[in-house]
């Protein structure tokens, strides 16, 4: 069986910096068991993907919009983010049409199979994990007194000692920190 490998974990990796200032602005719902509803019925489950053949898929609002309804099915507001950007949806849409099958003939149910595919790969989870510390460290504020402890979160996300270094030497000249950790590195990196 082949899996589907959207995004190499080293990637993120070596773009901590600029992943941790821009993808996490807004928080998003916690994950789901999709093991738990191996059967989703939906009313509109076999209708087709009409916004791949009506000229609205190059709107990702549109997309995410149509994933986020397989949410009783176990797919969550991360997910829509994720796989709604034109980028992971086409990677997404390929695979679904490996075979001949056509576009036009897509359902809601091709598309969470193979949702639930690649959610279920090592790869989605570790990227998974890796946005959910993420969303921690950019809403917390940081503070010299607790660095020890949010340091182990950098560590966790492959941050590299010269990051932590300068966010260290940071917190100990502004002791009476207000910013979060996502703004201390957005003004680091000016």
């Amino acid at each position: 069986m082949r899996t589907l490998q959207l995004v190499s974990l080293s990637y993120y990796e070596a773009s901590f910096f600029t992943l941790f200032i821009t993808l996490f602005t807004t928080s998003f719902i916690t994950a789901q068991d999709t093991n738990s509803q191996a059967l989703c019925e939906l009313d509109f489950i076999d209708d087709k993907l009409t916004f791949l053949s009506d000229g609205t898929f190059q709107n990702e609002q549109v997309v995410k919009d149509a994933i986020i309804k397989l949410e009783p099915c176990g797919i969550d507001g991360f997910d829509a983010q994720f796989f709604g950007t034109l980028r992971n949806f086409s990677k997404l849409l390929s695979k679904m049409t490996v075979g001949g099958k056509n576009v036009e003939s897509l359902t809601y149910k091709d598309l969470l199979e193979e949702l639930k595919k690649v959610k279920s790969t090592t790869g989605y989870k570790k990227i998974r994990a890796f946005s959910e510390l993420s969303g921690q460290l950019s809403t917390r504020v940081g503070n010299y007194e607790n660095w020890e402890n949010d340091k182990q979160l950098f560590i966790e996300l492959g941050s590299s000692n010269q990051i932590m270094d300068k966010v260290e030497e940071y917190l100990k000249k502004n002791r009476n920190n207000t910013l979060t950790y996502k703004e201390i590195l957005e003004k680091l990196q000016k």
